[in-house]
């Protein structure tokens, strides 16, 4: 074997197996695009009221109907009733879909909004109904 063969063999070889698991880690976290800088801009009106509203939703549900999941489903139901109408409530179109948690039923509560300066791109915001400190 060479001796260029075998420089390859026990250093570069090893080099490049060692770098593997931190590609595959970068791949991971690195968001595509470029991240927002500077200040956000101030809420317009409706935003501001929407903000509200869920705020409002949010207190509502850790106030007054309280631990929610799937050992008290009945205020898990009454939750996403209280989210839904408060989200309908501002114009926006709901859909549920049915979902199973070990073995028992539960839904999720979706709802889109088209962006106006690039309707094509997707932001996911989501949230766990079952907690809220008020």
């Amino acid at each position: 074997m060479s001796r260029r063969r075998r420089l390859v063999l026990v250093v570069v070889a090893p080099l490049l197996v060692a770098s593997l698991p931190l590609f595959f880690l970068g791949s991971l976290v690195v968001m595509p695009g470029r991240s927002y800088r500077g200040s956000p801009p101030s809420l317009t009106p409706a935003e501001r009221a929407t903000a509200t509203e869920l705020a409002a939703t949010m207190r509502r549900m850790g106030r007054f109907i309280g631990e929610r999941n799937r050992e008290w489903p009945e205020r898990l139901e009454e939750a996403a009733a209280d989210l839904e109408r408060g989200l309908r409530g501002l114009g926006y179109g709901v859909r549920r879909e049915q979902v199973e948690a070990r073995a028992e039923p539960v839904r999720n509560v979706y709802v889109e909004r088209r962006g106006e300066p690039r309707p094509n791109e997707v932001v996911l915001l989501g949230a766990n109904r079952n907690r809220f400190r008020a």
